[in-house]
């Protein structure tokens, strides 16, 4: 008889065509992708653009990150720095080491595809804490390239909206 205290395994694998549903279905209310936006991460991927990874405790989806080869962040594109997107963890299942697995699982892909170092941006409000706190953990430090918002630069003295688009880009050095 299974144990009722038993926690399901985590899983991470790279997102399949099936996923589409299960993540749009699995996540309703919140972190929502329809799943138009899978099929083209799937697409992605099949093209050699990025690679995307689920995880799921049991066949339970709980999070998901992407790893684009071409950052749209021209210092890291400059420098072909692969950058990690759209790192989500369902907010009942953080704080169990799952993020931290995407994270590791994509490093180690782009290592072994040749990358020595990996980029991530994040946000500068509140509701990024746990992931600032998170990337900093990990060894990812500043760029020193201060901020941007929706893609340009930040100017000392110029105003910008605190948004989802205010980032601040972050790099590892990464090794085998």
């Amino acid at each position: 008889m299974p144990d009722a205290g038993a926690v399901a395994p985590l899983t991470v694998r790279p997102l399949a065509r099936h996923d589409a549903d299960l993540l749009a279905d699995g996540f309703a209310g919140e972190h929502v992708r329809g799943r138009d936006v899978w099929r083209r991460r799937l697409a992605a991927a099949e093209a050699g653009e990025s690679t995307t990874r689920v995880a799921l405790l049991g066949a339970k989806p709980v999070g998901w990150a992407t790893l684009v080869w071409t950052s749209g962040y021209s210092p890291f594109r400059a420098e072909g720095i692969p950058e990690i997107q759209d790192l989500v963890v369902a907010s009942g299942a953080r704080r169990q080491g799952i993020g931290s697995r995407l994270i590791a699982e994509l490093e180690g892909f782009a290592l072994e595809s040749g990358a020595r170092r990996i980029g991530i941006a994040v946000g500068l409000y509140r509701d990024y804490g746990a992931a600032q706190r998170l990337y900093v953990r990990l060894g990812y430090v500043p760029d020193g390239r201060g901020i941007t918002s929706h893609g340009a630069e930040v100017e000392p003295g110029s105003p910008a909206r605190v948004d989802d688009g205010l980032l601040m880009w972050l790099m590892k050095e990464i090794e085998g």
